[in-house]
């Protein structure tokens, strides 16, 4: 007269939303880690008369970054998310009669035990004219390395132009 009941077996469903949600979050992953890792994209190299700078000088053949360019001060944050690397970063130009594009630069996070646990490398927007001093804010330098007790930056190659 009564029956006991009976639950029905789970079916899988709970098995493929916890699958598809892998699945998203994997590729939200790639995506975010590929497009906002700080590094510029590959690019082919560009015809010499392409080259020539904004400021429409001629290529500076005696010009030495590393005399002329100076770090005056920087600062290393991280981004609202709390995980990228942000830069903020004082440059000055001592020279009077070369300008600088493409600057380049290079990283280093340090751990407690002055060893490497990142380095990083990139280029810094814009250009200096001769005399110029700068801020530039906000310089992402990829994932921000979680073991880092002292960090360093410099240039490393520089494009001087005359005005």
């Amino acid at each position: 007269m009564f029956e006991n009941a009976q639950q029905e077996p789970s079916g899988g469903h709970t098995k493929i939303i916890a699958g598809v949600i892998a699945v998203l979050m994997a590729g939200w992953a790639v995506v975010y880690f590929s497009h906002f890792r700080g590094e510029a994209p590959a690019t082919t190299p560009a015809p010499a008369a392409a080259a020539a700078p904004s400021g429409g000088g001629a290529p500076a053949p005696d010009a030495d970054f590393k005399r002329d360019l100076v770090i005056g001060k920087f600062n290393l944050g991280r981004d609202q998310t709390q995980t990228m690397a942000m830069w903020d970063i004082q440059v000055s130009n001592r020279s009077r009669t070369i300008g600088y594009k493409n600057i380049m630069y290079a990283t280093n996070y340090y751990d407690a035990n002055g060893n490497i646990v990142y380095q990083g490398a990139g280029t810094l927007p814009g250009e200096l004219v001769p005399g110029d001093q700068q801020t530039i804010s906000g310089v992402n330098d990829g994932l921000y390395p979680l073991a880092t007790v002292r960090y360093t930056i410099e240039f490393t190659a520089a494009d001087g132009y005359l005005p």
